[in-house]
């Protein structure tokens, strides 16, 4: 008798948390006949492919498993200050046992680097029209890892816009990342594979973002420095500039019985911190062990992926809310304030801050 076709998986999207996902699928047993995935290719625009992106140490250990990590910066040490108050935090990796709290590397040479892997894994790149017919008769699920969240997701405007650009700095601090919290939103500087050169993600009111992306150069500069402050020397210009809409967006259900949805399809975060892009390969890296360990019939992967969906909850959770009150919560000087004192205070109590740097690095576990 013939045996009956085990169920397959189908990928919508193309993005960095579809690839990894793939990929991680094949370290559990599914190759490409099992894996039904219109992989889209093609380097993405000019400015998305310019956008430094901060991988976490566990996004890092992750992505090792599976695919030569591209060239990137190391994070060692984190400086977090609120405007010009004296209170300051440093995370430094020497206290957590990692080689770097994390990595940061421009979203291009990401995505090429895990399209490559994913060729020599053999999920070749195709074109809707490839496609056999009875693709997806036996489709178990679905897993929607880009794309939007849906009309059902729960949104969040901070009357933030982000500038995104890249500067030179006058004097080189090796793998320390800033983070200055300033009355209107975030205004960070991490540090890219170039000596001296830094990503700058410089959020505030979508009106002052868009007046800084029309300043002349020395302007701009000028008004950098007096943001920033000197920890860095004089800092330059030294990129295009673009301004990106600040929206959050939450899924809280992200299985339907058919279709589960991780990273973007589950949620967009505000950037602050560099978390987004993290939860989402948590959501694929999991997801592709729960199917693993589901056995080979479509009923046990649909459980797998409702048990999932409640394992991921608090992480996915955690990870929003925090993000969520460090966007918009120094808006007032009280505040900017007091939250100086605590950072100092936190700076002084290596437990508390040891606790704050794992979440960020590992994720927020029961």
């Amino acid at each position: 008798m013939p045996t009956e076709p085990r169920p397959r998986i189908r990928i919508t999207g193309s993005g960095p948390v579809a690839m990894a996902f793939a990929l991680w699928l094949r370290r559990q047993g599914f190759g490409p006949g099992r894996v039904d995935w219109m992989r889209r290719d093609g380097p993405p625009p000019e400015a998305v492919a310019a956008r430094a992106i901060a991988l976490s140490a566990g996004s890092i250990q992750l992505l090792e498993r599976v695919m030569p990590m591209p060239r990137s910066a190391p994070i060692h040490d984190v400086d977090v200050r609120v405007d010009a108050h004296p209170g300051s935090m440093h995370m430094a990796h020497a206290e957590h046992g990692v080689p770097a709290l994390g990595r940061v590397v421009r979203y291009g040479e990401l995505v090429a680097a895990l399209g490559a892997a994913c060729d020599a894994a053999g999920f070749t790149a195709t074109r809707p029209e490839d496609r056999p017919e009875d693709a997806g008769e036996d489709v178990a699920i679905e897993v929607c890892a880009d794309g939007n969240t849906g009309s059902d997701a729960h949104r969040r405007t901070f009357d933030q816009c982000a500038l995104l650009a890249e500067v030179e700095a006058e004097h080189e601090r090796h793998g320390v990342a800033f983070e200055r919290f300033r009355a209107n939103g975030p205004l960070a500087l991490l540090p890219l594979p170039e000596a001296r050169r830094h990503a700058l993600v410089w959020c505030d009111r979508p009106e002052e973002c868009r007046r800084r992306a029309e300043l002349p150069q020395a302007e701009f500069d000028a008004e950098l420095a007096r943001a920033f402050g000197g920890a860095l020397g004089k800092l330059a210009l030294a990129s295009p500039r673009h301004v990106a809409p600040l929206v959050r967006s939450l899924r809280r259900e992200t299985f339907d019985g058919r279709r589960i949805m991780i990273g973007n399809a589950a949620q967009a975060l505000h950037p602050v911190a560099g978390q987004g892009l993290n939860l989402g390969l948590r959501d694929a890296f999991e997801l592709a062990q729960a199917l693993g360990d589901a056995g080979s019939s479509a009923q046990a992967m649909r459980e797998a992926c409702a048990a999932h969906a409640r394992a991921r909850r608090r992480d996915r959770l955690v990870t929003v809310g925090v993000t969520d009150r460090l966007a918009v919560m120094f808006a007032t000087p009280l505040v900017r304030g007091a939250a100086s004192i605590v950072l100092a205070t936190l700076d002084l109590v290596p437990p508390a801050r040891r606790g704050i740097a794992k979440g960020f690095m590992f994720g927020w576990r029961g």
